[in-house]
């Protein structure tokens, strides 16, 4: 046996058992011939990637005395990981979207289970599984600058107590006690508490599905849409401009986060080096005709 044959049989045996893991996910029909991987399995592979390499909390070092450059090189640093979980878990929904969109289109029944999966995406995101035009403006990821710059700038960089007992990291509310922790000083009469999480990637999870499902960022995922329609990927500071309702300061808050964003963004996230997610063939040819949705 040569060593050539050797390889090229490892080869066929390491693309047999993606299509494997690709078929057990329920996302990728076995094939009648070849070994092409679809995206939908390709970003399951990234999401498995990513979920491991996830934090659970900040460090506790951040909520010390740091240097301004240490804070937030440590601050990024921990986020970062956070953040590629959390969108590689949407580019994966967004791929079984497209998935059956594109083989309703050609006539084709979805994979196998595929249908109920997309069923439960559409559900969380308030929008009808016959519809994946108006799905695909919700289902999309979220740029890592703005991520980062909000959850700075509503953390102070990781200092907040809360980001540190609650894992909150941008502001949320909760109405119940059992689901937050008490803020130290709140408004006469006001009946929120801060939401907390389990870990801070839950927390970033919880702040891109309200930015991709709140009626109040429908501006947000408008110009998201429209960027993809044209080929772009999104720009943060554009994004930011949708912005304006999740502080009570309006524009001044677009205005600081906008200050963040360029304090955060690395020189290759500034090149918009993020692969945009997969789109199908067909499903956003309308899209941002649906995006105030």
């Amino acid at each position: 046996m040569t060593r050539r044959y050797r390889l090229t049989c490892l080869a066929v045996a390491v693309a047999a058992g993606l299509v494997a893991f690709g078929s057990a996910l329920g996302v990728l029909p076995r094939p009648a011939g070849g070994f092409g991987l679809s995206p939908a399995t390709l970003a399951a592979l990234d999401l498995r990637r990513a979920e491991a390499a996830a934090p659970g909390a900040l460090p506790a070092e951040l909520a010390g005395a740091l240097d301004t450059d240490t804070r937030k090189a440590l601050f990024r640093d921990t986020l970062d990981p956070a953040i590629r979980a959390v969108n590689a878990r949407v580019r994966l929904e967004r791929a079984l979207v497209t998935l059956a969109a594109d083989a309703r289109a050609e006539g084709r029944q979805p994979p196998r289970g595929l249908e109920a999966r997309v069923a439960a995406i559409a559900a969380r995101y308030g929008v009808p599984a016959d519809d994946p035009v108006r799905l695909l403006v919700r289902v999309d990821t979220v740029p890592p600058a703005l991520i980062t710059a909000q959850a700075a700038l509503e953390s102070g960089w990781g200092r907040s107590r809360l980001a540190h007992e609650a894992h909150a990291l941008f502001g949320e509310r909760a109405w119940r006690l059992a689901d937050g922790v008490m803020p130290l000083a709140r408004k006469r009469g006001a009946a929120h508490v801060a939401r907390a999480f389990p870990d801070i990637t839950a927390s970033v999870a919880a702040y891109v599905h309200n930015l991709n499902t709140h009626r109040a960022y429908a501006a947000f995922r408008r110009h998201r849409a429209e960027a993809r329609l044209d080929g772009t990927l999104p720009d943060p500071l554009q994004l930011a401009g949708g912005l304006s309702a999740y502080s009570e300061l309006g524009p001044r808050y677009v205005a600081k986060l906008r200050a963040m964003i360029r304090g955060v963004t690395r020189d290759d996230e500034m090149a918009q080096s993020e692969a945009p997610p997969p789109s199908g063939s067909g499903s956003d040819a309308t899209i941002s005709d649906q995006a105030s949705s």
